[in-house]
């Protein structure tokens, strides 16, 4: 009987602490763990934030900022309630929340409550971009390799971590191609009929409340060109 007591004590204590220390949070669908749409684990699932109102009445900068102090990822850049980053699958776990400066998690941020609003559009999930979150750029081609023959074609790829980006390519410091990727995806592929020599790399821009910031480093691709009789 008293293994028992004991038992349900511990799951009691457990209970307890479990419920003090709310739910955790992550930030996804972005390629960055300080970047990307809110996810709270609640309830033994994990759902999102409801950002309906973003702004004056629903999620904004305050938001954001507790989201990036809780997650360690610097300063908030950017909050959006337009499910930015994509619609959720889960429940909807939080709507209306109001954080203020002196909250240090955003379970501790006053809301409407925590509980699954199964009813609830995820056109309005919340997310965030946190200071350290932008990542250089990468390019690829296909097929791999840096030296290719005259007249030959190839597949210039370059990915960031921001689905919906706008991705220039430059060769030798000239612009050759600017394109804005699908709102699902954070890569866009050049194509050019023939491939000329010269050292290739990309860039991409992300704008959110009316601010773009472009990505902070490039990397450079050599390319050589062989004659048909090399």
């Amino acid at each position: 009987m008293e293994t028992l007591f004991l038992i349900f004590v511990i799951f009691l204590e457990r209970k307890m602490l479990e419920s003090a220390e709310g739910a955790r949070v992550r930030l996804v669908n972005s390629g960055s763990p300080c970047a990307g749409r809110v996810e709270v684990y609640h309830d033994g699932q994990w759902g999102t934030v409801s950002g309906f109102g973003s702004g004056a009445s629903g999620w904004d900068m305050l938001d954001a900022a507790v989201v990036c102090k809780e997650l360690g990822c610097g300063a908030a850049l950017s909050a959006s309630g337009d499910a930015h980053f994509g619609e959720g699958s889960g429940p909807v776990v939080a709507r209306y929340v109001r954080c203020r400066w002196i909250d240090s998690a955003l379970r501790r941020c006053p809301s409407w409550g925590w509980r699954h609003y199964n009813w609830i559009s995820h056109s309005h999930d919340a997310g965030v971009i946190c200071s350290d979150s932008f990542q250089k750029p990468a390019i690829s081609l296909k097929p791999d390799s840096r030296m290719f023959v005259k007249g030959e074609s190839a597949e210039i790829s370059c990915s960031g971590n921001y689905p919906g980006s706008k991705f220039t390519f430059y060769r030798d410091g000239k612009i050759i191609k600017s394109e804005l990727a699908p709102k699902i995806h954070n890569v866009v592929t050049f194509t050019p009929s023939e491939i000329s020599a010269g050292h290739y790399w990309c860039e991409y821009t992300e704008s959110m409340d009316g601010r773009e910031r472009t990505s902070p480093e490039r990397e450079r691709v050599g390319i050589s060109i062989l004659g048909r009789n090399d």
